[in-house]
């Protein structure tokens, strides 16, 4: 099947996968968070570029380094907020359904729903606050306020936004997976999948300019 066939671990044959043992649940919750920065600050970074590039029309990669200090605490902030946001919502359904017992099974089951829902409608709000941070220097809580503003006076069109979003990224999706893995296409399929989401995050800042002019909360840069 040659050299970068698929193995029956998933990897690629002649490549042995990386196993790292964690012995203790503190530890294990180290790796996730340090992980989980590194990977946040990696998109702040790439985000910092699809910004300057949508804004000055470059792409600046001392200018994006740069601010690193100040986009990467904010980007973690924001995840902290959303994760921390929709825990709670979870949390008070589950408690809530242990409170109501089997006994009221139907009313639980609404419970749960609606907290999802409130979960959708979270995301759904504060799907612009990272483009506030990395395009107009926003801090956090300024961010999400005005992503939640765009949502609230043009909820169509951030709708049929993120639904054609939704769209491009599954069905392209799909046809990169027809590559299989023992063919070039393989190969051709990740870099189409790059170009498409560099498109993909380019016009979701295109589109947060276009309605969003500069607020009053930005921060000069």
């Amino acid at each position: 099947m040659g050299w970068y066939g698929a193995s029956a671990t998933g990897a690629p044959t002649g490549f042995a996968p990386t196993e790292l043992q964690v012995d203790s649940p503190a530890g294990l919750i180290v790796v996730v968070v340090f992980l989980a920065a590194i990977g946040i600050g990696l998109g702040g970074l790439y985000w910092s570029l699809i910004a300057r590039q949508a804004r000055d029309g470059r792409v600046d990669w001392g200018a994006a380094i740069g601010r690193m200090s100040v986009v990467w605490p904010r980007l973690v902030g924001l995840a902290l907020l959303i994760v921390g946001s929709m825990l709670a919502i979870w949390l008070a359904a589950v408690l809530i359904t242990l409170v109501l017992g089997t006994a009221l099974e139907m009313i639980s089951t609404l419970v749960v729903m609606l907290a999802l829902s409130l979960i959708i409608w979270l995301l759904f709000y504060v799907t612009f606050g990272l483009h506030g941070i990395v395009l107009y220097n926003q801090r956090v809580l300024d961010a999400v306020w005005t992503s939640f503003r765009l949502g609230r006076t043009q909820f169509w069109s951030v709708f049929g936004m993120i639904l054609a979003l939704v769209a491009v990224e599954w069905g392209m999706g799909l046809i990169w997976r027809l590559a299989p893995l023992d063919s070039w296409l393989w190969a051709v399929a990740i870099l189409g999948d790059a170009f498409v989401v560099a498109g993909v995050s380019m016009a979701t800042m295109l589109f947060y300019m276009d309605r969003v002019p500069i607020p009053s909360s930005a921060l000069a840069p």
